[in-house]
């Protein structure tokens, strides 16, 4: 028998008002996404005609066609895929997950590796549907939540997702507000950002301190200029469910209210509060401006996608039951008894959500909207209005250090305390007159089993390993061994020693006895560990090596180009060959000189010598009266580390680099900073523009933005630095006139 029981009719309805909660959050907070200070909503402004679009809605689109059609275990390479084929976005982290793709490198590295936006929202804003297709099965939701958010995010923006999905996975099951935290805080490492916010929030809203209070200990706790990072954003989705008193437009007004990414938000507590609701009970008022209608992207590449939300919630059910049964979820669907059913049958009971207490029971339990009297409602507004928690009794949070390794007794001592109201059901027996005649004896059904001890909610065993994965590495599985390399970025350079870790796995019933190699294009220089011989052995049934590889291009011998292959060959005694293939993507090469005086901010109109003589042999007098040359420098990243060229103060620096395009054509060259840059491409200036503002490098977007035509070959690229009292942070990046990346232009060499 399973362990948890959830009606047909129940997980539709719940599915059916995640989707449709879900799309009132993200209609609601997109008209102020980027707002970094708040605001004081209680309904929509203007009342809408029609839902939004939003990328938030239109991933799990994709996922949902994928899983149909490849099952429920895709993996990361076919998910990459499909990613690909259907989602033409350039925005943000899906423009530089995108451009790595192409460039054919693998998730996880794909979405960690030179993307500044790795730790954004778009992850939490998504992944309420793993949540969908996993009720009750915390771990199994923020699995899927990882294998999703690893294509364009790493770490934080990875634990953000894994965080929200378990605690809407038992919230078809479970109410109380803590409970559902302290699940969600267990699949992620206790001192992450996004763990820290949770609990600011939290602490907040325990000590009763007011809305203001709480949003304000949230950007001490984890504040940042980047309006989308996701530590930020968890911490107002968290004040939702505290502040918002489980009243559906209270929590999430409360939540998009706060700012910043208010669409991520709006879409991660929308989707909750319709899972708590359920389609039927979310208010009319809510609900009827954006009525059934499920309105796709631009960016949105497929054919046969649901177009209403009752078709994607049918959908989507009818692939959660196929997840239910083939991953193993303790759970069991049960389907409407027939009227004609015997006496005995009205008996049975079915484990279904937690009962919704009455309003005096209420903490920060949930209310459905059937029982609150008007009276009540009124106080709860006027509460959320006065920006302040009523004076309640609250329980304590577990101590920081127990969150991550939190086990299933210990968080149901505290859960089953906090808890203690709704786990005393009345027996239907006792409840109701026996409807049997006298004659029929009487049938005693056994109590309703208790919920939370029926399943390890906090368990995280299955997630863990995950916590620890190198962001950058690449994992391949070939003849039964998975074979992992790791790397702190996977990148290399000429004349720099690349160190590259390798690990394998052998999962097959036979050890593996034999030769493990490195190899690598021609003309580098590949080196096995020392200690490491022409005979390797690793047990069966999960055995491991590890071993450190290197290489090394010297200038002129060798040569990097944008994507290059590296092998791990694996040679067993007496068998053929196999291998695994890895990729390492080449530098951007760069000279730079500087730096120069900044008197006063003139510096950007000044004009020095490099500008009128920018030849690479040329020599000029730097602020400090010292020679100043060009020198050769690499960097790994798109966000170029300049700071070290300034010495930590104002000036102003020149660097030069060579795009090379296998063809002529039209592009758009995006030079973001948060201070000054001048831009000259093949000898003509194309951009100038000076301006204090937060740093957003998006690729192809932004007012850091000019279109230019590239000639086939060699295009050479000049910029001017103009630092001001802040470290200056810059970052060149090609793309098409759409502000799609072109994977195949570089500046890899010198």
């Amino acid at each position: 028998m399973a362990a948890l029981k959830l009606s047909a009719e129940t997980y539709l309805d719940k599915v059916h008002g995640a989707w449709l909660g879900k799309s009132i959050g993200v209609t609601l907070g997109a008209s102020t996404r980027g707002q970094l200070t708040s605001s004081f909503r209680d309904y929509y402004v203007p009342v809408p005609g029609q839902p939004v679009a939003s990328i938030a809605l239109d991933i799990p689109l994709v996922w949902l066609q994928t899983f149909e059609t490849l099952g429920v275990r895709p993996s990361p390479e076919e998910m990459a895929i499909a990613w690909l084929e259907h989602l033409d976005y350039a925005q943000e982290e899906l423009g530089y997950a995108t451009l790595n793709l192409q460039r054919g490198l693998p998730p996880p590295a794909s979405g960690a590796y030179s993307n500044w936006f790795r730790d954004s929202a778009l992850g939490m804003a998504r992944c309420d549907f793993w949540a969908l297709l996993a009720p009750g099965a915390p771990q199994i939701a923020a699995n899927y939540a990882y294998q999703d958010s690893t294509i364009d995010h790493a770490e934080e923006g990875e634990w953000a997702a894994m965080f929200l999905s378990a605690v809407m996975s038992a919230a078809f099951f479970i109410s109380d507000t803590f409970t559902l935290l302290t699940i969600g805080l267990a699949m992620i490492p206790r001192t992450s950002r996004t763990a820290r916010a949770v609990k600011a929030a939290l602490a907040a809203g325990q000590r009763g301190a007011a809305w203001f209070e709480a949003r304000e200990g949230v950007l001490i706790e984890c504040g940042s200029k980047n309006f989308s990072d996701v530590a930020v954003n968890i911490g107002f989705f968290t004040m939702g469910m505290l502040y918002g008193l489980n009243d559906f437009g209270d929590s999430i007004c409360a939540a998009v209210n706060c700012g910043y990414d208010s669409e991520a938000v709006g879409a991660a507590i929308g989707a909750l509060m319709g899972i708590r609701y359920g389609k039927s009970q979310i208010p009319e008022h809510w609900a009827k401006p954006i009525g059934d209608l499920l309105i796709p992207g631009v960016g949105l590449r497929s054919d046969g996608l649901p177009l209403t939300l009752k078709e994607v919630a049918e959908r989507t059910v009818a692939l959660g039951r196929r997840v239910i049964a083939e991953r193993g979820i303790d759970l069991e669907i049960t389907e409407p008894v027939a009227e004609s059913a015997s006496p005995v049958a009205s008996f049975v009971q079915e484990i279904t959500p937690e009962p919704t207490p009455t309003v005096a029971e209420t903490t920060m339990q949930d209310i459905a909207p059937s029982e609150l009297e008007d009276a009540e409602r009124m106080r709860l507004r006027q509460s959320f209005e006065t920006l302040s928690p009523p004076k309640t009794e609250r329980v304590e949070p577990p101590p920081a250090e127990e969150t991550e390794e939190a086990t299933i007794e210990n968080v149901q001592e505290a859960m089953a305390s906090a808890l203690a109201p709704e786990l005393e059901t009345p027996s239907p027996v006792e409840s109701a007159p026996d409807p049997m005649p006298e004659a029929t004896p009487e049938v005693t059904p056994e109590p309703a089993p208790d919920i939370l001890s029926a399943i390890a909610w906090a368990d995280n065993t299955m997630v863990k390993p995950l916590l620890v994965t190198n962001p950058n590495a690449q994992i391949h599985v070939v003849n039964g061994y998975q074979v992992t390399l790791n790397c702190d970025t996977p990148a290399i350079a000429y004349n720099q020693l690349k160190v590259v870790g390798i690990s394998i796995r052998n999962s097959n019933s036979e050890r593996f006895v034999g030769r493990i190699a490195l190899l690598a294009p021609s003309k580098w220089q590949a080196k096995a560990p020392s200690g490491i011989g022409q005979r390797q052995t690793i047990p069966a049934d999960n055995g491991s090596f590890y071993g450190e590889f290197s290489a090394l291009v010297q200038e002129g011998i060798g040569r990097i180009e944008i994507a290059n292959s590296i092998f791990v060959q694996i040679t067993p005694e007496g068998g053929e060959p196999f291998s695994a293939e890895f990729l390492l993507l080449g530098a951007a090469c760069w000279w730079t000189v500087g730096s120069f005086a900044n008197f006063d901010g003139e510096g950007f109109d000044r004009t020095y010598l490099p500008e009128d003589r920018p030849g690479l042999q040329e020599s000029y007098v730097s602020r400090t009266m010292q020679q100043a040359t060009w020198e050769k420098r690499i960097f790994t990243n798109a966000v170029l580390d300049v700071e070290p060229l300034f010495k930590g103060s104002s000036g102003v620096c020149y660097g030069q680099t060579i795009l090379r395009c296998p063809e002529s054509m039209s592009a758009r060259l995006s030079a973001h900073t948060n201070s000054g840059v001048k831009v000259w491409l093949n000898g003509s200036a194309v951009l100038r523009r000076h301006h204090r503002e937060a740093f957003r490098p998006n690729i192809g977007s932004g007012n850091w933005t000019v279109d230019v035509d590239l000639k086939a070959g060699e295009n050479v690229v000049m910029v001017k630095w103009v630092r001001g009292v802040e470290p200056l942070q810059f970052s060149l990046t090609v793309t098409d006139r759409a502000g799609r990346g072109i994977p195949e232009v570089s500046n890899t060499s010198w």
